[in-house]
């Protein structure tokens, strides 16, 4: 038994299907085998441990007589056979033949076998009707969909996915296949009617997009519904028809008309919401006191407010940004367990309602040109990620009581004068505060941690000073500020990236000097006289000095074999 293992190693080497004298050495190698991606013969398992086979073997008779008899060897679980068709050729009589033929000889050996039939680009159905009664799964794509037929032709199927198919597919058929778990219907406007879904009384997931549905009614008698998805359907203006599914756990409704989701109340297993880009809702009613509700995404609506969230006490992800009429984030007060928050291009002015969600780690608020203040984030303990690009604040020393702060982005504002704040954060890696008013970075240099610091656009800063001494600090983007040298950077061993281009004002990168991992230096349009000290460099690899009027000559860096210089 110890050298099983040995064998199982054996078939990483084959870049192909493994040799079937291998894997039919034991049980054990057959397995292992068929779990490497070609399998063996076709045969492998997928995600889910289900024997597979992906059609077409070779049409060989010998071939063929060698996958029949490893498929009918004892033990073997139940087996999928994964078969294809595209386009004008999707029907070949060689190909139905060795079809039929395997089908035969497998029912023939007492081998349990479903089908998974995957139609793309396909005219007509009609040649294939003889394997739908074996059909567990059937994806139709692009295809000319005719009616399906009296019910009961697909008493196997658990899978069933249309997507802009043209025809008049009839799905009154699926009435009587009580398997049928999964039905997903995208852009096949030709599709009769879905009144048909209601009589699946053991269906699970159901997926209709780009279809022309006004109400969700022919869902109501799907009692164990636990996916609904109505994406892109813009005549819908009602959810009526779910508000007695009481195993619902997740609902898509995204760029719907859905103008209430008050219908969700009753839905008390719901853990997701997707009503983003709703452009006629107005309300998140409905969903208040969910006791599993988890994530609830409003991106892009019409809602003013988030109070239809309160009492959600498991909710953990919202995401509200591109809502232009939300003034407030009052609705999220008391959300303990709320860890990731979306709520850029908003007109919020204040984030106070935050204090009490204490497990907040991620907050996004980007492009609130409204917001003043960042009081409320004050004491978050978790909180690692902060972008506040784009605001209106004056200062933000409230962050210095957010000590787990990995990452903060408060560029874009002009009324920042200081990055007092962030002093002494010791798990701060990167700053972003291009576009502010700071006027140095001297508080930076309690944060050990720092790796990058962008202060780009910066125009009232003149000197880098405060990072100094920082040994992880990698990427420096100081462009366009009126720094006048670079001795600030002399103790940053790890430097790699400096981008001091359009600092008019500069006139010396001797601070560069010396630095092993220095690798690009980007010093366009400044009026440095030298770059002799970037020669003592020895990782460097780029070096731009265009438009230096003031450098006579890059003659250092030109004797030095493999650094590309840009210099006009």
């Amino acid at each position: 038994m110890a050298l099983y293992p040995s064998f199982f190693k054996c078939s990483d080497y084959f870049t192909g299907a493994s040799p079937l004298a291998l894997a039919s050495v034991s049980p054990s190698t057959r397995e292992w085998c068929e779990c490497h991606k070609d399998g063996v013969l076709g045969c492998t398992y997928d995600r889910e441990g289900r024997h597979v086979l992906t059609f077409p073997p070779s049409s060989n008779g010998g071939q063929l007589s060698f996958l029949r008899w490893w498929l009918a060897r004892q033990g073997q679980p139940p087996l999928r056979i994964d078969v294809g068709f595209s386009g004008e050729d999707a029907i070949s009589m060689d190909r139905m033949c060795t079809i039929k033929t395997l089908m035969q000889q497998l029912l023939k050996d007492g081998v349990y076998f479903t089908l998974k039939l995957s139609f793309r680009d396909v005219k007509s159905l009609r040649g294939f009707t003889d394997l739908f009664p074996y059909s567990e799964e059937l994806f139709l794509h692009r295809c000319d969909v005719p009616p399906f037929g009296e019910p009961g032709i697909f008493p196997l199927l658990r899978t069933v996915e249309l997507s802009n198919c043209s025809g008049a597919p009839s799905l009154n058929p699926l009435n009587t296949d009580v398997n049928v778990i999964s039905a997903k219907f995208s852009s096949c406007s030709s599709v009769d009617s879905l009144d048909a879904l209601i009589n699946i009384q053991y269906i699970r997931e159901v997926c209709i997009e780009d279809y022309r549905m006004v109400n969700t009614d022919c869902l109501r008698g799907c009692s164990l519904l636990k996916s609904v998805s109505v994406s892109r359907c813009g005549g819908l203006a009602s959810l009526d028809g779910l508000s007695e599914l009481s195993y619902l756990a997740k609902l898509c409704a995204r760029d719907s008309g859905v103008r209430s989701i008050g219908a969700l109340t009753h839905c008390s297993m719901l853990e997701s919401v997707d009503v983003s880009d709703c452009k006629q809702l107005s309300s998140l009613e409905g969903l208040s006191g969910l006791p599993y509700l988890r994530r609830v995404d409003a991106r892009g609506s019409n809602i003013s407010s988030l109070d239809g969230l309160r009492g959600c006490r498991q909710l953990e992800y919202v995401a509200a940004s591109r809502c232009e009429h939300l003034v407030s984030l009052s609705g999220l007060s008391q959300l303990e367990n709320l860890r990731t928050l979306y709520a850029s291009e908003t007109n919020i002015t204040d984030v106070d309602a935050l204090r009490t969600c204490h497990m907040l780690e991620f907050i996004s608020l980007i492009d609130s040109r409204m917001l003043t203040s960042v009081d409320g984030l004050g004491g978050l303990l978790h909180l690692k990620q902060l972008g506040l690009c784009g605001h209106r604040l004056a200062t933000v020393d409230a962050l210095k009581h957010c000590p787990a702060l990995v990452t903060v982005d408060v560029s874009c504002g002009r009324d920042l004068i200081s990055l007092d704040g962030l002093s002494g954060l010791q798990h701060l890696t990167c700053v972003h505060a291009s576009g502010t008013g700071i006027q140095n970075v001297q508080s930076l240099q309690s944060c050990p941690m720092l790796e990058l610091v962008n202060v780009n656009s910066c125009g009232d800063l003149t000197s880098l000073d405060g990072l100094s001494g920082l040994r992880n600090l990698s990427h420096v983007n100081a462009h366009g500020t009126a720094v006048t040298n670079l001795d600030a950077l002399r103790g940053c061993p790890a430097l790699e990236y400096v981008a001091v281009g359009g600092c008019e004002r500069l006139i010396s990168v001797e601070g560069l000097s010396g630095l092993g991992n220095l690798r690009h230096v980007y010093a366009s349009n400044t009026s440095i006289t030298s770059v002799d000290a970037l020669s003592s460099c020895p990782a460097l690899e780029y070096v731009d000095v265009s438009y230096c009027h003031q450098l006579p000559s890059v003659d250092s860096l030109l004797s030095i074999r493999g650094i590309r210089v840009k210099f006009t």
